[in-house]
């Protein structure tokens, strides 16, 4: 089994959880590539198993960078193969959300 983890990161910590949740799956015997996103060049769901997808929230939703990506992802490519999601959120961007809801 491979999988890919896939990342952006604006400070760090979607690049810290991203290389922790690669080394817990190679620790369990999964063979794993990781990569920031501006990285990756050509993503072929032939070469994988699973896609765990990594983004900082800004404003509420994931960066742009990773919203690119997602829409150059072949999707039947990926059909009925797991895929995770998870975020990281700077707490001024929650209070600026927060904000913005409200406005509107």
């Amino acid at each position: 089994m491979k999988g890919i983890v896939v990342f952006d990161t604006s400070y760090g910590n979607t690049k810290t959880i991203a290389e922790a949740i690669s080394e817990t799956l190679k620790e369990s015997g999964i063979e794993v590539d990781l990569f920031n996103v501006k990285d990756v060049r050509k993503l072929s769901a032939k070469d994988y198993n699973f896609l765990v997808l990594g983004s900082p929230t800004k404003f509420g939703t994931m960066s742009f960078a990773i919203r690119f990506f997602l829409g150059k992802v072949k999707s039947e490519e990926w059909m009925n193969k797991p895929f995770a999601a998870f975020d990281t959120e700077n707490p001024e961007n929650i209070e600026r959300a927060s904000l913005l809801r409200k406005w509107f």
